[in-house]
């Protein structure tokens, strides 16, 4: 390569790499200029209402305002990197006849806040916000527990599922609190338990509408060691008139039944009583059912054998 060619090439890389650096300083300075200009702006922004009274509905919580801003290009510019939600305390509002109104005033103060800009910078389509508004209904309800469970072999339980608290207080419109009776918890599928259910679920909460003193409940369930066991008990007969001998067969039935492994010991024959109603006796088959009145209450699972008592009228 001869010097001319040479000092040919270095020369057009210079002129390209000033080219370019001068676009782009060209650039910049015209996007400063721009900038730095005065606009007027179409914006809105959503006023979510906080703290509301506990025995007050409003017709909507979260509200869209419309309005204008006028401020620099740079201010835009950042504006718009900023959340479009903002917090409202319900005391801001004014309470008119059965409305809630938050003035532009107040609007225009709040935004100035935000927006870091003279109030009088914005403006807005309507006058004010209003709210309708209609009185909460409270009541209390029960709690249904959601849950399914299995205990492993030779575990049970002698009680029921306590809920604690039993019922909560649930408010909001009439028509809505009016439809509730209850409240569910979240499913709970349980298998194979050996130790005592003792955790906190969560309710299920019906729409936003509806307020709920809690959103937890405790379920508890105590779960032992159980066996089996077996008593023999006599069978006593009830409402033989006068006029009549009856014999009965068998005298006695068995009792079988799941019992805590700590109250084994403590169970006797005595705690146990059976009855027969001979005026509820089946005539045609010529037998009776036993009936269990009374039993201690710790068992499970009871079932009495035989299920029948035969019986024959002596003449």
């Amino acid at each position: 390569m001869t010097l001319f060619k040479q000092l040919e090439k270095n020369v057009s890389k210079g002129n390209a790499r000033l080219f370019i650096a001068l676009l782009l300083i060209t650039s910049g300075i015209w996007m400063i200029i721009q900038l730095s200009k005065t606009y007027t702006t179409e914006a809105s922004i959503k006023l979510r209402v906080k703290n509301i009274p506990i025995d007050k509905v409003l017709n909507k919580e979260l509200m869209e305002v419309e309005h204008k801003v006028t401020a620099s290009g740079f201010k835009l510019l950042w504006l718009n990197l900023k959340s479009n939600t903002l917090d409202v305390e319900m005391k801001a509002f004014k309470k008119i006849n059965d409305i809630y109104k938050l003035e532009n005033e107040k609007i225009r103060s709040i935004l100035s806040e935000k927006y870091l800009v003279d109030g009088k910078h914005i403006s807005f389509k309507e006058d004010e916000i209003v709210m309708n508004y209609s009185k909460r209904e409270v009541k209390y309800v029960g709690i249904k527990p959601d849950i399914n469970y299995t205990f492993a072999t030779g575990y049970n339980s002698v009680d029921s599922i306590q809920v604690t608290p039993d019922s909560v207080k649930i408010s909001g419109e009439k028509q809505k609190v009016d439809k509730i009776d209850h409240l569910e918890t979240e499913s709970l599928q349980l298998e194979n338990i050996k130790d005592t259910l003792d955790q906190k679920v969560n309710l299920k909460i019906p729409g936003n509408k509806i307020n709920v003193g809690k959103d937890k409940v405790k379920l508890f369930l105590p779960v032992q060691k159980f066996t089996e066991d077996e008593k023999v008990v006599p069978v006593e007969m009830i409402n033989i008139p006068d006029s009549l001998e009856v014999n009965f067969f068998p005298k006695n039935v068995s009792i079988n039944y799941l019992i805590p492994i700590s109250k084994y010991n403590k169970i006797q024959v005595d705690q146990f009583k059976v009855q027969c109603d001979f005026s509820e006796k089946f005539t045609k088959q010529g037998i009776m059912i036993p009936e269990l009145v009374e039993r201690p209450g710790n068992i499970k699972n009871l079932s009495i054998k035989p299920y029948k008592i035969e019986y024959l009228i002596k003449k």
